[in-house]
């Protein structure tokens, strides 16, 4: 393919065109993407100023399906395994109205079915054991295990299914049940971006991705608290929750 170097007039800076109409540029169908992604389909040029077709067909499906079109060409649903050895579940929560205490559950299992091109096809099944809470001080993860917070004898894990994956500009918002203390409530996780998949050196695809989300401890039925002389109370009931998740699927 001959490379033709043209200028644009409204910049000084030459960019460099693929052998495209340069035609199209005029009516708008085409544009040097710089900086970032395309705003219809989010492809990425891998080089700056590279000239991308906004009547391709990743962009033509973009606005007629309402479907990300972020997967390659030919890629169907990829089946991962959330890796435990790699993946947490933290939380932050206020301490007698005055600071932030964090912890974190360290023993995250499940499993992600993911189609960014179809995304009514993609599933999320997470399971944490209760049991692998840690905030960093063992008598008061004892009590948090305890029938006054967790219960963990009787609960033993907290889960979230999926019900419903959208686009939300580079991430996506994911809804489903979270069950906590034996309590189901639908909740919306906020997901930055995921990762571009990559081989480790066993062999296996990776992805990673980070998650955020706000509940109340006590829609789910934690209610214990202790009232403090001057006002307020020992235990804020906003929970903010992160996760990071690295998940794996065997190469195809």
């Amino acid at each position: 393919m001959n490379i033709v170097r043209k200028q644009v007039r409204r910049s000084s800076v030459p960019i460099i065109t693929t052998g495209l109409d340069w035609r199209r540029f005029q009516t708008g169908d085409e544009a040097p993407v710089t900086g970032g992604a395309c705003s219809t389909c989010r492809v990425r040029p891998a080089t700056e100023n590279l000239w991308h077709n906004k009547s391709s067909v990743a962009c033509r499906y973009a606005r007629s399906s309402g479907r990300d079109a972020r997967a390659p060409v030919g890629i169907k649903t990829m089946n991962y395994q959330i890796d435990p050895q790699h993946s947490a579940a933290q939380f932050k929560v206020r301490h007698m109205m005055i600071a932030n205490v964090k912890g974190e559950f360290d023993r995250v299992k499940g499993t992600v079915e993911f189609d960014p091109a179809n995304l009514a096809a993609t599933k999320i099944n997470a399971a944490v054991d209760v049991a692998s809470i840690s905030t960093r001080e063992p008598d008061r993860d004892n009590h948090l295990k305890s029938p006054d917070f967790f219960d963990v004898e009787k609960y033993p894990e907290i889960t979230f299914n999926s019900t419903q994956v959208q686009t939300d500009g580079d991430g996506y918002k994911v809804t489903g049940d979270l069950t906590i203390h034996g309590v189901t409530k639908p909740i919306t996780l906020e997901v930055e971006s995921v990762s571009p998949e990559m081989k480790d050196p066993w062999g296996l695809l990776r992805r990673g991705l980070t998650a955020t989300a706000h509940i109340n401890r006590k829609d789910f039925g934690m209610v214990f608290n202790m009232p403090l002389d001057g006002g307020g109370w020992v235990v804020g009931d906003k929970v903010d929750i992160t996760l990071d998740v690295e998940m794996t699927r065997a190469a195809q």
